[in-house]
């Protein structure tokens, strides 16, 4: 993910990387999880959030280079995905079905338990215009506002999607 002029990747149960450029990275140290492996990353509030599939345990860093723990998440669940906007992160379960979310107010401090629409494989969550959209293996997907209510939508097909993402930096309705 990129964000305050650096990219960083996490991945394995102990990997951090950052980058000024793309071209030159440089590994860092992130806490160590005692089982799972860190699965997605995400910028937002002037913060790094790294969450895990296996494990209760996030990492937070404010410049992407230096890594300590953050709260612990609702469950130890397959955490696959987070997405961060309408000032807080929204993290949800993927690779199994399941109805778990999570969300954090306070930068990763604290995480309270959500429920998506509907029990299904749920593949990557993201955030733009006001919403948060979760899409799944099948016809399913979410959107949410705050991603506490969740209204469930159906996908035109089902394509074993994978992932979502929003751009529109003139941050403009386009419809």
């Amino acid at each position: 993910t990129y964000g305050n002029g650096v990219y960083a990747a996490v991945g394995g149960a102990s990997s951090a990387v950052s980058s000024t450029n793309g071209t030159t990275w440089i590994s860092r140290t992130i806490p160590t999880l005692g089982g799972g492996t860190y699965s997605d990353i995400i910028y937002g509030n002037d913060v790094y959030i790294a969450i895990a599939t296996g494990a209760l345990a996030t990492a937070i860093s404010t410049n992407g280079n230096s890594w300590s723990a953050a709260g612990n998440m609702t469950s130890s669940a397959a955490w696959g995905s987070i997405a961060y906007g309408n000032g807080r992160f929204v993290a949800i379960e993927t690779g199994t079905a399941s109805t778990k979310a999570a969300i954090s107010y306070d930068k990763g401090t604290t995480w309270v338990a959500a429920i998506l629409p509907a029990s299904t494989t749920w593949r990557k969550i993201a955030y733009g215009q006001g919403l948060f959209v979760a899409i799944s293996d099948g016809t399913i997907a979410a959107t949410s506002p705050d991603g506490i209510v969740w209204t469930q939508r159906a996908m035109p097909s089902s394509s074993n999607w994978r992932a979502v993402t929003f751009g529109n930096p003139a941050a403009q309705p386009t419809w």
